[in-house]
């Protein structure tokens, strides 16, 4: 959990940083997994949230597919031109 939680980290900054989807989108998904990062600190030394802090994270991951369906990524983000 520790590494899927750095890892979707680093790519829900780079959605933030490409503009590729809303920002608003994207915080979500940085402010679930820093929860998700949190949770898996704390079962490490001894703690259990519970799934509680698993809620953002995976709302961003049901969120995050609806939007690329509907509307996809931001072209102008994609090709300025």
């Amino acid at each position: 959990m520790i590494v899927l939680s750095l890892v979707s980290l680093l790519f829900c900054y780079l959605l933030y940083q490409s503009k590729l989807i809303p920002r608003l989108i994207s915080v979500f998904g940085l402010i679930g997994y820093a929860s998700l990062l949190t949770s898996a600190l704390l079962e490490i030394f001894g703690y259990s949230p519970g799934m509680f802090l698993f809620l953002p994270g995976a709302l961003f991951e049901i969120i995050l597919p609806i939007w690329l369906i509907v509307k996809g990524f931001n072209s102008f983000a994609i090709n300025p031109n």
